[in-house]
């Protein structure tokens, strides 16, 4: 039987985005982000995807690997999602 992928949801998507925005801003690798987060490469991958949701804890030790409050992942998510949703 095959296994079936990640879904990807557009929150998780909108939130990705903007992780990888931020990473290439501070010029830092996935594997660097890994590193200093503490979570694993793996799931960066899927977060900056969108093809997973993260929990409230690799949320703040990401947010904190990039050096910003973690609201910023956050702020306007539900806004962004409706206007993509709007033009796609």
């Amino acid at each position: 039987m095959a296994r079936m992928g990640r879904v990807a949801s557009p929150v998780a998507a909108v939130v990705g985005s903007r992780i990888v925005a931020r990473r290439n801003e501070l010029g830092m690798t996935a594997a660097e982000l890994s590193r200093r987060s503490g979570v694993s490469a793996a799931n960066i991958s899927f977060y900056e995807n969108g093809r997973s949701l993260m929990n409230i804890g690799s949320l703040l030790r990401i947010a904190a690997a990039l050096e910003i409050d973690p609201s910023v992942l956050l702020d306007g998510v539900q806004l962004a999602v409706a206007e993509q949703q709007q033009e796609g």
